[in-house]
């Protein structure tokens, strides 16, 4: 279902809001910065997880008298899992990691060159090693405990699915591998650029098929009927 601007304010009005803090690069030099940031919003907010979301939408109510919030992690970089992660589990917060996963499995002399051309923002010099993508086995230790969600594979906004095979690379086959890692069907998607759903029809029905439950996008989070 496709929102317009009206249907956003009359949600507004009726307090149906829920807070998301969105987040790209977390590197290590920041880390006091996130640190008092995470202590205000785990003083004022409760975390908001999978069961949580659907009961949100369901009924729209919470297990706690506070607001909920998200804290969405996109890129799935590898200072997610050095700084961020930590962080969270510290002050009892719960992230939602959105992860291109072909971005994790390009060598790590590579991934400078392949983040440039695709959107991905990487902070010069900050691992020596040239890695900046988590490893599998980091993204599923942090799934032991967060929410793990589909950011396509390569990175790419919903306007750029087409045919048979860009569907296949950019959400059947993440879907897939995440599902082998993780032990669990990814429930939660995003496009690049932030794209909802209801923005191109084949991009739509592919989530539908692949099992995904959510989209999140820049001004809402919808559930894929």
């Amino acid at each position: 279902m496709s929102l317009d601007w009206n249907d956003h304010l009359d949600s507004l009005a009726a307090g149906r809001m829920l807070r998301v803090v969105n987040f790209h690069n977390t590197p290590s030099t920041q880390r006091d910065n996130y640190a008092r940031q995470f202590d205000a919003l785990a003083k004022r907010f409760a975390p908001v997880g999978d069961a949580s979301l659907d009961q949100i939408f369901d009924n729209g109510s919470r297990a706690s008298d506070r607001p909920g919030v998200i804290l969405a992690f996109y890129e799935g970089y590898r200072d997610h899992f050095d700084v961020a992660a930590p962080l969270l589990d510290e002050f009892g917060l719960v992230g939602w990691f959105f992860v291109p996963t072909a971005f994790l499995d390009v060598p790590a002399q590579d991934q400078v060159e392949y983040a440039r051309d695709r959107y991905l923002g990487i902070v010069p010099d900050e691992y020596a090693d040239g890695r900046h993508a988590m490893t599998w086995d980091e993204l599923a230790s942090i799934g032991k405990r967060h929410v793990v969600a589909s950011h396509t594979a390569n990175h790419v906004s919903a306007a750029s699915i087409a045919t048979a095979d860009d569907i296949e690379r950019e959400v059947s086959a993440p879907a897939r591998r995440l599902a082998e890692v993780l032990g669990r069907q990814p429930a939660h998607f995003a496009w690049l650029f932030g794209q909802a759903f209801g923005s191109n029809p084949i991009a739509d029905d592919a989530l539908r098929t692949a099992g995904f439950r959510y989209i999140f996008s820049n001004t809402r989070i919808q559930r894929i009927a």
